[in-house]
C-alpha cells in the first residue's frame, strides 16, 4: 500500500452504493478483492485518533496486484476503490413490466461507451467499477440484445437474501481543483423487477435505490398512454400492461421520500425525475393527426455538449404529447416533482415481432437525453452556457 496519506475533514462519510449506509472510511477494512477477501488492513488498526483524519489511499503495487478495496462495514460488499476522492451520482430506472427498463439500460451503457457523447461533454474516460461488472453487462444485456438481438427477460423478483446489484462505472473528468489532475464521478446505475418495485413494502425492502437516488427515470410504456394505445395496429397492442403500475410507483416515491426529507403534501418534491416514454418507435405507427414531433424519430448528439436550452425544447414537445395522450391521473403526479423533465427514447429502434420475436436491428434513439438532463442537474457536466 502507498504511504502519502490523505487528509480527510472528520465528519465526513462515503454512501455505500448498495446498502447506502453512510460510513467513514476509517472504520472500513481494507480487503483484497480476490476469492476470500483477505483483509490487508483492518480498521482495528486506524481507530487512533489522527485515522479519523489521515487515510491511506489505496493505491501502489500491492494494492493493484491484491485488488484492494474498502469493505463496508453494514453489509459487507465492497465499496469502490476510489471513495476517498470519488463522487457519487445514483441513477434509478423505475416504471411497471415490460417499459423496457432493461432493454433501455442496455442501449444506454452501449451508448456511453462509445465515448463520443461523453468526451462532448468533458468526460475523457469511461472505466466499469471491476470485472464483475464488465462481465455481467456483456453476457445478461449486451450479447443478448446487440449480439444475438434478441429480447431481454424480463428483471426477476428479488428473493429473500438476495440483493439488486447496479452497474457501476468511473467518470473521468479534467480537473483544475486543487492538485487532482481529473475529477472522478462513479455513476451507479439500478433497474429492478417493475412488478415488485410497485408494492410499497418490497420496494422498500428490495429497491431502497428509488429513494436515496439522484434522479431517477421514469419509463412509461406507451401501451399504457390511452392516447397511443387506442391508436394503435392490433397487432402492437397485443401485450398486456399494467397501465396504473407507474400510478402506483409514483404515489410511493412521493409518499415516501417526502415522508424520509419531511416534507410536506403541499410542497413539490426536488428529487430529479426524467419523464420518459419509452419504445418511441411505437408512436410512428399512430396517425400524423396526433402529431407527434418528427424530431423524436432522429437520434441526440452530443459530440458539441450539453445544451440545455435545446434540452428544454424537446422536454417541452414531450410533455405536450405526454399530456394530450398519457394517463391524466399519472400526468398530475409527475407534475408534483418540483426538477422533471419529460423524453422520448427507443432502447432498440423498432418492435421485436418481425423477425421471430426478436429484433432485425437494434438502433437506439435518443437513450442519452433522460442521464444527461440527470448529470447536468446533479452538476456532473456543465451546458454550452453555463
Amino acid at each position: 500500500m502507498a504511504t502519502a496519506m490523505i487528509w480527510l475533514p472528520p465528519w465526513r462519510k462515503v454512501r455505500c452504493p448498495y446498502c447506502f449506509s453512510e460510513v467513514a472510511l476509517s472504520d472500513c477494512d481494507v480487503v483484497s478483492s480476490r476469492a476470500g477477501h483477505d483483509v490487508l488492513v483492518p480498521a482495528r488498526a486506524r481507530r487512533r485518533l489522527m485515522s479519523r483524519f489521515r487515510i491511506e489511499p489505496i493505491t501502489g503495487e500491492a494494492a493493484v496486484r491484491e485488488l484492494a478495496s474498502w469493505r463496508c462495514p453494514i453489509c459487507g460488499n465492497l465499496l469502490p476503490a476510489n471513495s476517498d476522492r470519488a463522487d457519487m451520482v445514483v441513477v434509478g430506472l423505475i416504471g411497471g413490466g415490460a417499459a423496457g427498463k432493461t432493454h433501455y439500460l442496455t442501449s444506454l451503457v452501449q451508448r456511453l461507451e462509445g465515448m463520443a457523447d461523453l468526451q462532448g461533454v468533458g468526460c475523457t474516460r469511461i472505466a466499469a467499477l471491476n470485472q464483475e461488472v464488465v462481465d455481467r453487462y456483456q453476457r445478461d444485456y449486451h450479447r443478448v440484445l446487440f449480439e444475438k438481438r434478441e429480447r431481454i427477460p424480463a428483471t426477476p423478483p428479488i428473493v429473500a437474501g438476495a440483493e439488486n446489484r447496479p452497474l457501476i462505472y468511473t467518470l473521468f473528468f479534467e480537473s483544475r481543483r486543487g492538485r487532482r489532475r481529473y475529477r472522478e464521478v462513479n455513476l451507479v446505475l439500478y433497474d429492478g423487477s417493475g412488478e415488485q418495485m410497485v408494492i410499497q413494502q418490497d420496494m422498500v425492502e428490495f429497491h431502497p435505490y428509488i429513494l436515496h437516488a439522484s434522479g431517477l427515470i421514469l419509463m412509461v410504456d406507451p401501451l399504457s398512454m390511452p392516447g397511443v394505445a387506442r391508436n394503435l395496429p392490433p397487432y402492437l397492442r397485443d401485450v398486456p400492461v399494467d397501465a396504473y403500475a407507474p400510478v402506483h410507483l409514483l404515489q410511493s416515491v412521493l409518499t415516501f421520500s417526502g415522508q424520509q426529507r419531511g416534507l410536506s403534501s403541499s410542497r413539490g418534491l426536488e428529487l430529479p425525475l426524467a419523464v420518459t416514454i419509452a419504445k418511441s418507435d411505437l408512436l410512428r405507427y399512430i396517425p400524423r393527426t396526433l402529431s407527434v414531433p418528427t424530431s423524436l424519430r432522429r437520434d441526440s448528439s452530443y459530440a458539441g455538449g450539453y445544451d440545455p436550452a435545446e434540452a428544454l425544447g424537446t422536454s417541452q414537445e414531450v410533455a405536450e404529447l405526454f399530456r394530450r395522450l398519457g394517463d391524466p391521473e399519472l400526468v398530475a403526479l409527475t407534475q408534483q416533482f418540483a426538477q422533471r423533465s419529460y423524453h422520448a427514447v427507443s432502447a432498440t429502434g423498432g418492435p421485436a415481432i418481425f423477425v421471430g420475436g426478436g429484433y432485425s436491428m437494434v438502433d437506439p434513439v435518443r437513450c442519452l437525453d433522460p442521464l444527461f438532463w440527470l448529470l447536468w442537474k446533479a452538476g456532473v457536466i456543465r451546458g454550452r452556457t453555463d
